[in-house]
This record gives structure tokens, C-alpha cells and sequence, in this order.
């Protein structure tokens, strides 16, 4: 697999946005109640589906459409809880539009974990960090939340939950570091496979490197080489399918958004489900049936290129930072 090494040069011409108001204290049941009502809105059907609390989100199908999704809350993080949820979701309601025609046929699964990973990247990383999707839902978190969020408006909410900074959690991680997360771990499976590091140095390897991607030490292993559920899972490989779902995802969003009528409805309805039925449609309904170039070539016109996807940072950081990225 060819690794993308992306290099990004930015001339800051404003400080950083503020996003101080997202560590104050936010109740976990509010935090729950708000996360459940924009997944609905994204067209989850909660008839198939429930929603967990674990140490480190996931989403799994006991049966064919039938998905379980987990979450963590942090009380002083609010950010935390509703994109684990928000990216969930979006593997979620991939599982329950999967065709039923073809249940339980290798025809009917899901297109391999990169292209389940950009439905999640997708609600997560682009939809979910829009401006237009917290013009819907942003006064609904403001009306739970209205001593923490006074004074801040859509856009203050918009540009700080895009901040680009470097942090420890991958999956807490804004869209312009994230992939950093992915090549540290994607270097550390190469020397592992090749017989260079042995298991007990993984957490001093884990350290070295993120001190030399991040420029920050670690403090201990629970926010470093152990964070992560997948190793320990045996899916050795599995991390790249995150940058391809990132690269995928961007297409899809690119594609998508020029579609008005999507944003329109979404706005008039405050929910999502005439994107979901897009993504159904380009997406959901094939299963397994074209193979991951062919899928996305189909849906969005082009196969999977990283271009779109530095063309769509960069338009999101001019417009959180208005900066000059090139």
C-alpha cells in the first residue's frame, strides 16, 4: 500500500479560534440526550440499533442492518462524546442501508473497512464539522447548554470545533492533524511486522515518535501506545483504511455539496435524511457488489485521489483561520 505523506504550509494571519467554552462542565445526561437527538436526525433508526457507553467507541452488528454503537463522555470535554457518536452513527446507518436483498451474502457487506471508514469520517470529520450542520443543531445544543455556550455564536461554535492543535487521542483529533495519528501507527506496524521492535519497547518506540510527528511527550501509555483497541484486536493494517476513509470521505463530501437542494432540505427539516438517502443511493445500496475504486468512481466521478481532500482542508482552514495554505 503507498503511503501519502502530506506536507502542509500555513501563513497565520489570525489568532487561533477560541475554544475555551467546549472544556467547561457539560452534564453527561445533557450531553447524551442532545448526541441521541442529532443521530436521529441523521436518520439512525433506533428500531435496529442502541447506543453504549465503553472505553473506546465502536459500532458492531449483531445481525444483518442491525448495529450496536458505543460512545465515552468526558464532562469537561464536550467535544468528545458527540463526534464519537456523530462518527458511529455513520458507520451505523451504512450497516442498516446495506440491501437486504442481500442479506448475509458476501455480496451484501460492506464495501471493505475503508469504505465504511469514510461514512464515519464523513458525518464526523465533514458534515459534522460544517458550518451548515450546526446552523441546524447548534441552537438545540445552545438550549441545553446556555450558561456554558452565552455569548458564543454558530460561527464562534463552527471555528472552534475545527482548531487545529496536536493532541495525544486519535480519535479526539481535528481534520488537519488526524492523519498524523495514522502514519505514527502505520510506521510502528512496519517495524513491527519486519522483526525490528519487539513488543515490550512499543510504548518507548510510541513515545519517540510522537515526540518527533506531534513535538509533545507523552505523559503515559493510557494516552499513547495503549489508546487504541486494535492492536490488541489483531487487526495489524487495519489503521491506512482511516486515511482512505478520510481521502474517500472528502470526495463524497465535495460531490455532495454541490448539491443545494441536500442543504436546503436539511435546513427546513433540521435533520439529515435526503443526505442519508444520497448516500444510500451512491453508497449504501451496493453492498459489496463494485469494487472500492469502482464504487467511488461511480459516486463521485473520479477514483480516489488525496487532491480533493487537500482542496477540502484547505477551503475549511482559510475559513477557520483565514490563512494562506499551500
Amino acid at each position: 500500500m503507498k503511503v501519502l505523506h502530506f506536507k502542509v504550509e500555513c501563513t497565520l494571519s489570525l489568532e487561533p479560534p477560541d475554544d475555551s467554552f467546549l472544556f467547561k462542565y457539560y452534564p453527561e445526561e445533557l450531553q447524551e440526550k442532545v448526541s441521541r437527538e442529532i443521530v436521529t436526525a441523521m436518520g439512525l433508526d433506533w428500531n435496529s440499533c442502541r447506543l453504549d457507553i465503553s472505553t473506546h467507541p465502536f459500532t458492531c452488528s449483531t445481525a444483518y442492518t442491525s448495529p450496536r454503537i458505543t460512545y465515552r463522555f468526558d464532562e469537561y470535554n464536550l467535544t468528545n462524546a458527540l463526534f464519537s457518536v456523530i462518527h458511529e452513527a455513520g458507520h451505523a446507518l451504512y450497516e442498516q442501508g446495506l440491501p437486504k436483498e442481500w442479506a448475509y451474502q458476501p455480496i451484501g457487506d460492506a464495501c471493505g473497512m475503508s469504505v465504511h471508514e469514510s461514512q464515519s469520517r464523513f458525518w464526523e470529520a465533514w458534515l459534522g464539522r460544517s458550518y451548515y450542520f450546526w446552523i441546524i443543531f447548534y441552537p438545540k445544543l445552545r438550549d441545553n447548554f446556555p450558561e456554558q455556550l452565552y455569548g458564543i455564536t454558530e460561527y464562534d461554535f463552527y471555528r472552534a470545533i475545527n482548531r487545529a492543535k496536536p493532541g495525544f487521542i486519535r480519535t479526539d483529533s481535528d481534520p488537519l492533524t488526524y492523519n498524523l495519528h495514522i502514519l505514527l501507527r502505520y510506521d510502528i506496524e512496519k517495524i513491527m511486522i519486519n522483526d525490528e521492535v519487539s513488543v515490550d519497547e512499543l510504548p518507548s518506540v510510541w513515545n519517540e515518535l510522537f515526540k518527533k510527528y506531534f513535538g509533545l511527550d507523552v505523559p503515559d501509555d493510557r494516552q499513547g501506545v495503549l489508546q487504541d483497541s486494535h492492536w490488541s484486536c489483531g487487526e495489524i493494517g487495519y489503521f491506512p483504511t482511516y486515511t482512505l476513509g478520510n481521502i474517500i470521505s472528502a470526495q463524497l463530501y465535495e460531490k455532495m455539496s454541490a448539491h443545494v437542494g441536500l442543504w436546503c432540505s436539511a435546513t427546513q427539516n433540521s435533520g439529515f435524511y435526503e443526505t442519508k438517502k444520497w448516500l444510500k443511493e451512491k453508497i449504501y445500496q451496493h453492498g459489496s457488489f463494485y469494487k472500492m475504486q469502482e464504487l467511488v468512481k461511480n459516486a463521485t466521478g473520479q477514483t480516489i485521489s488525496a487532491d480533493v481532500f487537500m482542496t477540502q482542508l484547505r477551503k475549511r482552514y482559510i475559513q477557520v483561520y483565514s490563512v494562506g495554505l499551500s
